[in-house]
């Protein structure tokens, strides 16, 4: 496929005809119904019926009945919270996407008691699950007392709230005492520990790997739920089978790995080919690395390698409430402070007074900059299924590694909806066109030529 480019047009609203080399697939996204053209047909076949394809897709959208998952209305309607507790760090990571805003911050409890009372308000959003999601600005265990403070937070709110309040931390690892593990496994909170597995990857890419697999241990012996997120960089890429062999052999209470594609451009990759390979060996062996975990029951994933043709976004992420140190209120984790390019454009609220005030107006343009280079996306079939790449990326990466991100987005893409289409049933989640798909459809083209 390296010489081959996925190319892809809207033939019909909602309906894209998407090609390969000399295979062509016509895939109709809203339906989730994808079907071959016969071997060497050049074009759609007649016996596709496009028209009543797309007459299908607009009536479901219309009604309601599509389920695409779109960003809260309103900032008063998001459901996950996101808290940096500080800007501080006891690691100098290689790749740290957050180097830029490092200082010694941290956040005032009384600005964190104001956020989590808005977000925790049983009057706000009382049918829905709330998720706490509690990251690095910094490292957030070097502000005990505050991750302390959310947990108390939550535990009181749950004495009034019907719904779940689910909480997640993601730390290094290096600073898990037994006290911090056993209240974090008390709590039922979800650990998140970054960690290259591998000493040597480790310790050069982050460093401390003793000291982190010391804090696994604590985890294991208090019993907390917890999982191990890699970042794969081209140092450790060919090597995540032999990461999973090492989780497996050495903390078996992880159930869940995850292999994470380092978030980079230039400083990392050269040139837009050397992204290129990266991805390719990337794909290949996280494929290995899947398949051994599977054999050995841990669950290996990866947001990079995971192409879901079930999930439709209008946008990569559907943002977040996100709480920086200093109060602001930042539509993304990867924007939390002022030091860093374009988190202007990411704010629409701020603690001020003992109140939360989000601006509507704000929230909404915070939205349309994320969405502002979607114009590549148009003619694309994959825009209902990755939302264009993340704000992050859209921000990073210069126009031609840009290109290699979507164009391998694409290849997979075709790949999976070959399978599909091929097997005449469910595959990666997306099904053939089935007669009774195909009936619906050439119903849906009478209806519109008999209007």
């Amino acid at each position: 496929m390296k010489n081959m480019k996925c190319i892809s047009r809207e033939i019909a609203e909602y309906v894209y005809e998407v090609k390969l080399g000399d295979e062509t697939i016509v895939y109709a996204p809203i339906l989730h119904t994808a079907k071959l053209t016969a071997s060497g047909t050049k074009g759609v076949d007649s016996d596709i019926p496009v028209e009543g394809l797309s007459a299908s897709s607009r009536e479901l959208v219309e009604n309601g009945g599509a389920h695409i998952l779109r960003p809260a209305k309103s900032p008063r309607d998001i459901g996950n919270m996101v808290i940096l507790p500080n800007y501080k760090c006891n690691f100098n990571c290689s790749y740290c996407y957050a180097a830029k805003g490092r200082s010694n911050e941290e956040m005032d409890v009384k600005t964190l008691d104001s956020a989590m009372d808005w977000f925790l308000d049983k009057n706000r959003i009382p049918e829905n699950d709330l998720y706490i999601f509690i990251v690095g600005g910094g490292e957030p265990l070097m502000s005990w007392r505050i991750v302390q403070e959310i947990v108390g937070k939550v535990s009181e709110a749950k004495k009034t709230r019907r719904r779940k309040i689910s909480v997640a931390i993601t730390t290094n690892g290096s600073l898990i005492t037994d006290e911090c593990a056993r209240f974090l496994a008390d709590s039922d909170i979800m650990v998140n520990v970054s960690f290259e597995v591998i000493p040597e990857v480790q310790n050069s890419q982050r460093g401390m790997y003793d000291e982190v697999v010391h804090g696994i241990e604590v985890l294991q012996r208090a019993g907390a739920r917890f999982a191990i997120r890699a970042t794969v960089s081209p140092m450790n890429v060919d090597r995540m089978p032999e990461m999973v062999d090492i989780v497996v052999d050495r903390f078996p209470r992880v159930r869940r790995l995850n292999l994470e594609a380092i978030l980079a451009g230039k400083e990392v990759f050269g040139s837009a080919d050397s992204l290129r390979n990266f991805l390719e060996r990337f794909r290949d062996g996280f494929a290995e690395a899947r398949m051994r975990g599977n054999n050995n029951g841990l669950k290996v994933i990866s947001a990079a390698a995971r192409m879901d043709l079930t999930m439709m976004k209008e946008r990569f992420c559907q943002g977040d409430l996100c709480l920086t140190p200093r109060g602001d209120v930042s539509i993304c984790r990867r924007f939390s402070s002022p030091n860093e390019e374009n988190f202007h454009h990411t704010v629409f609220g701020h603690v001020e007074n003992g109140r939360l005030e989000v601006d509507e107006e704000e929230y909404h343009r915070a939205l349309e900059f994320s969405l502002a280079d979607r114009r590549r996306c148009r003619e694309c079939f994959l825009r209902w299924h990755c939302g264009g790449l993340c704000l992050s990326q859209q921000t990073m990466f210069p126009s031609d590694y840009y290109d290699v991100l979507c164009d391998f987005a694409r290849e997979e893409g075709f790949e999976c909806l070959k399978r599909c289409a091929a097997s005449g049933g469910l595959q990666q989640g997306v099904p053939a066109l089935s007669e009774q798909q195909s009936e619906m459809a050439r119903s849906g083209k009478r209806n519109k030529e008999e209007q």
